[in-house]
């Protein structure tokens, strides 16, 4: 997975993350992950995390 943090000048790349077949399970792992960083656009992680609760 690639990130871009914009505010912190900062361009990340990790290891890739695989797929499970579970879509909603796999949305929820990137969301937590992307969550972490300030971005220019995050209110589909929003969506995501509020359903975990």
């Amino acid at each position: 997975m690639v990130l871009f943090d914009y505010p912190n000048k900062i361009s990340l790349v990790r290891e890739p993350y695989y797929l499970s077949g579970n879509v909603n399970e796999d949305l929820k792992e990137i969301a937590n992950y992307y969550n972490q960083f300030e971005g220019v656009k995050k209110d589909w992680i929003k969506s995501y995390l509020l359903e975990e609760a």
